[in-house]
């Protein structure tokens, strides 16, 4: 049952991948860098979400318009024609 359960929980994970770099602002938001996956665990407020960065193990908001959803076509090609 445990497995089941926390296999079903790995599975739903929302992914999302940077767009381009951004440093961070104020002392709730982290800094990520172009290509850098995070995961989303809270996209309560529409202009920032919560994520847990991937590779640092931060927590913080992001920037929406700074991201895409990592199984999107569109995040494959933004992230390799983003200026």
């Amino acid at each position: 049952f445990f497995f089941f359960f926390f296999a079903s929980k790995l599975s739903h994970r929302r992914i999302v991948k940077a767009l381009c770099s951004y440093t961070a602002r104020a002392e709730t938001d982290i800094s990520f860098r172009k290509g850098d996956r995070m995961e989303v665990l809270s996209d309560a407020e529409a202009d920032w979400w919560r994520v847990l960065h991937l590779t640092s193990r931060c927590e913080g908001l992001i920037p929406v318009n700074f991201v895409a959803e990592e199984s999107s076509v569109e995040s494959e090609e933004l992230v390799n024609n983003f200026v």
